[in-house]
């Protein structure tokens, strides 16, 4: 821990272990003497260190090897998965941090937004900011006619009475089923309040912001601020608008880092009615990049492994077949800019496991240059 920033860092790559823990220690405990503040660290954070990591890294290897098998390539070790993105943070469709804001957004904000204490790192009026943020960034979907709204009214509800100390939230089963009630809350939502993980590879993937002990439901301003930015995607990850308007996002979104690492794009579009994702221009080579917003909430894959092979190898064979149309009309683009060599790739939103080096997950998108000059090379 040379600073600030690497404490954060080894904490934040460690998150996902302790919301884990946190869904199973009810279960798991036992005994009867109670633990001291201290023991977060000296007791649950070697067994984060020394069994929940190397548990979801042997898991991760087994879903390398089924994926490697499913595709026919060979079984190699040290292979590994790039399921999160830079910051350690779940992939999605598309990021809060990615999205541009619009006018109403911008009017929704300032009317919602509260005045946060300098004395607090974490608080109730921050959890309740975090909310006026998604609604604003994402007011062009529509949130505030969807299930969203209705766990949006109720997290602030908590946030206002249930919060203890700025920060903890404790309420009975019953006054929540109340809440629950008055809010017309449907039965997906109360479900993923409160879902027990049956393992600790499931609580990985849990974003369920409640626990029952002693006979009390509790949680976190911050596993609630989670909580509802998911529960944000979960609701809009269905609709087919927000998949094509956060497909141009993504383009957008990879078209800046290319540009950061030297590529030049190029204003294409469409050429003869046949239409193009992002080109771009590198020391005299066109590089025609296809990129993949598919997606799938990792909680439905990350814990199967097989699933997540199955999964892995559709997507493979999907992007090697979109390849082999860029390479049938790479014509169009040495026409339109004069250029004879064309290459072709494909980022994809998905982290998946393949040898093709034309099929770039996004969260390795800082390795792109140094494989396209792999691939001229």
């Amino acid at each position: 821990m040379h600073n600030l920033a690497s404490l954060i860092d080894y904490l934040q790559l460690r998150r996902r272990h302790f919301v884990a823990l946190l869904h199973v220690l009810p279960k798991a405990c036992r005994g009867t003497v109670c633990m001291g503040p201290l023991d977060a660290l000296t007791v649950m954070l070697p067994i984060v260190e020394f069994m929940g990591i190397p548990m979801m890294s042997a898991h991760g290897g087994l879903m390398a090897r089924l994926a490697r098998e499913s595709l026919g390539l060979p079984v190699k070790g040290g292979v590994e998965i790039p399921m999160l993105d830079p910051g350690f943070l779940e992939p999605e469709r598309s990021r809060i941090d990615e999205i541009r804001w619009q006018e109403e957004g911008y009017k929704h904000f300032y009317a919602m937004r509260g005045t946060l204490r300098s004395d607090r790192l974490f608080s109730a009026a921050e959890l309740r900011n975090d909310i006026a943020t998604i609604e604003a960034a994402y007011a062009e979907f529509d949130l505030a006619g969807s299930d969203f709204a209705i766990a949006a009214a109720l997290v602030r509800r908590l946030s206002r009475q249930c919060v203890v100390h700025d920060f903890w939230v404790e309420i009975a089963p019953g006054m929540l089923e109340a809440m629950l009630d008055a809010a017309k809350a449907p039965s997906v939502l109360r479900a993923a309040l409160l879902r027990p993980a049956s393992s600790y590879m499931e609580g990985l993937s849990s974003y369920a912001p409640f626990v029952q002990l002693d006979g009390m439901l509790r949680s976190t301003v911050t596993l609630l601020s989670r909580f509802i930015y998911n529960w944000r995607a979960r609701t809009l990850d269905s609709r087919k608008r927000y998949q094509i308007r956060t497909g141009f996002i993504f383009e957008t979104v990879v078209k800046d880092r290319l540009t950061e690492q030297g590529f030049a794009v190029q204003e294409v579009k469409r050429i003869n009615r046949r239409e193009f994702d992002v080109v771009t221009v590198l020391e005299g080579v066109v590089w025609n990049v296809q990129c993949k917003n598919n997606f799938v909430d990792l909680a439905t894959v990350d814990s199967d492994a097989r699933r997540f092979a199955r999964y892995n190898r559709a997507l493979i064979k999907a992007y090697e077949k979109a390849l082999d149309k860029e390479r049938r009309r790479e014509h169009l683009l040495q026409a339109r800019l004069s250029i004879a060599h064309v290459q072709h790739m494909v980022v994809t939103r998905f982290p998946v496991v393949c040898d093709n080096p034309r099929i770039v997950p996004f969260s390795r998108i800082d390795e792109f240059v140094s494989r396209a000059r792999a691939l001229l090379a």
